[in-house]
């Protein structure tokens, strides 16, 4: 999922994207409607993909729907280099990377919540409260990926979540892969992969928050 030319490491920007937490109007897809299409070199994995999809639209009202020949705007799914997606609604023919080591539950759900318009928990303007960032141990090409939102720039909806799918694990672009480039302030918390994780309470609540549902 650490991909060294995107924002975050995993997401892709439109040169006017603002960055903030969480996607505005225009970014957001119409009714929670998600139409989508898996590439023919994924239809193996085709199954294990709609089981993400499925476990998130049971839970929200997020429906991910197979795409039709007059829906102009959908997810494209394919086996590209790394894990990616765009932030939000984009338009048109819009790609999500699933390559090598990205078919987890985990992953699938990050990034379809990525498309769906959530960025990085460890991002958070108030992250400092909670996660302590050993800048010394980041690689020097990736420290633009632990840079904090500002206040102004993101809607929290709810408060700070160790447990979030949308957390990097404790040794996130670290300069040999094994110290820790950060480390939860909270006794007892462990940051694991995202490949080991499904998606918390709280991230079903900012998902229902956002899109308007009535299943919070």
């Amino acid at each position: 999922m650490e991909n060294p030319d995107m924002y975050q490491g995993d997401i892709l920007l439109d040169d006017d994207d603002d960055r903030n937490a969480l996607v505005g109007e225009t970014y957001k897809w119409p009714e929670g409607v998600i139409p989508y299409e898996i590439s023919y070199s994924l239809t193996k994995y085709s199954n294990q993909i709609e089981e993400a999809m499925n476990y998130l639209s049971n839970r929200t009202c997020i429906q991910f729907t197979e795409r039709r020949y007059f829906d102009d705007d959908f997810l494209y799914i394919f086996p590209g280099y790394g894990c990616y997606s765009y932030w939000g609604r984009t338009g048109n023919r819009q790609i999500l990377s699933l390559g090598s080591g990205c078919l987890s539950l985990g992953t699938i759900m990050h990034e379809l919540m990525h498309a769906i318009g959530f960025k990085h928990e460890q991002n958070r303007s108030d992250r400092d409260d909670y996660l302590t960032i050993y800048w010394d141990n980041i690689d020097p090409e990736h420290k633009h990926n632990f840079m904090k939102l500002k206040p102004n720039q993101n809607w929290l909806i709810n408060e700070f979540d160790y447990d979030s799918i949308m957390i990097y694990s404790e040794t996130s672009f670290s300069k040999d892969g094994k110290v820790k480039t950060m480390l939860p302030k909270k006794k007892g918390v462990v940051l694991t992969e995202v490949f080991d994780r499904l998606p918390s309470a709280s991230d079903i609540y900012r998902i229902n928050t956002l899109y308007g549902c009535k299943k919070n």
